[in-house]
């Protein structure tokens, strides 16, 4: 399997050639809810947790060496590791890792520029026409083990929070993909899915991530599912947050996405936090 990433299309090369999932080359715009995630392990370590992953070659790690480093504070339209699945001639591929942008830019945009949405609602994706083709044939699963939320605090302030598995394991979160192509670039992006808050998250922000437990995983990549004869949402929404998260107070270092340390997933009480 080969990964590619063209700002200028080839003469002699098909968007579609090598891996399953090529790399992205857009842009998104950051939007306030779950704008920002964690990802702090690196491609090595998603084989190893995930081992029904198939193996990528060489060229996976080597198409840009940067982007594989572990990821503390992941923003819209940056390159990061998502899991995805085809079916050709009818024949179910194995569920592949590749580069892709947050952002979705739908295949029937003008252009690059169009607007590119990171989150959808998993309550009217089947409704939206920027989201339906993907959720009927083009979902993912996205890698993390935590994610921003702000919440208001006293004089309207918001204070940034880390959910994350109290294990520090990775989990999965509900995605849609897309593909555009222009004259000389091909773009691969994703959204998140989002549901009503449940249990402690309510109190921190009305809407969340989906985060698909390891019993949906294939169901839910599985693109010869036919959401409107089986559709996956319904027990995705039973399952709600799997047990096992907690929510964590984190400095204001996290606001500016150029912080891609360690220092933005640190717990800080609210003497440090300067309330």
């Amino acid at each position: 399997m080969e990964l590619r990433c063209y700002r200028k299309m080839p003469p002699s090369a098909s968007p579609s050639r090598g891996a399953a999932f090529p790399a992205p080359v857009c842009s998104a715009k950051l939007r306030p809810m779950c704008g920002r995630y964690t990802l702090t392990v690196d491609p090595e370590e998603i084989f190893d947790a995930f081992d029904w992953l198939e193996r990528p070659e060489e060229a996976f790690f080597a198409a840009e060496p940067e982007w594989c480093r572990p990821r503390y504070n992941v923003a819209p339209s940056q390159p990061v590791p998502v899991i995805g699945q085809r079916a050709k001639e009818g024949e179910l591929r194995p569920p592949a890792l590749a580069w892709f942008r947050w952002g979705l830019l739908p295949f029937w945009a003008e252009s690059a520029k169009a607007r590119k949405p990171i989150n959808a609602r998993i309550e009217t994706v089947h409704a939206r026409n920027t989201f339906r083709g993907p959720f009927e044939r083009r979902r993912c699963l996205v890698p993390a083990d935590g994610w921003f939320e702000w919440r208001k605090g006293e004089g309207g302030t918001k204070v940034p929070h880390l959910v994350r598995r109290a294990d520090r394991g990775l989990f999965t979160l509900a995605g849609i993909w897309d593909r555009w192509k222009g004259e000389e670039e091909v773009c691969f992006g994703f959204a998140i899915l989002t549901r009503d808050a449940v249990g402690p998250l309510e109190a921190l922000h009305p809407r969340m991530p989906v985060v698909v437990p390891p019993e949906l995983r294939a169901r839910w990549l599985d693109p010869t599912v036919d959401p409107a004869a089986d559709d996956p949402r319904p027990a995705l929404l039973a399952a709600g947050l799997p047990e096992g998260f907690e929510i964590v107070r984190v400095s204001t270092h996290v606001n500016d996405v150029r912080h891609d340390d360690p220092s933005a997933i640190e717990e800080v009480t609210i003497a440090e936090a300067g309330d």
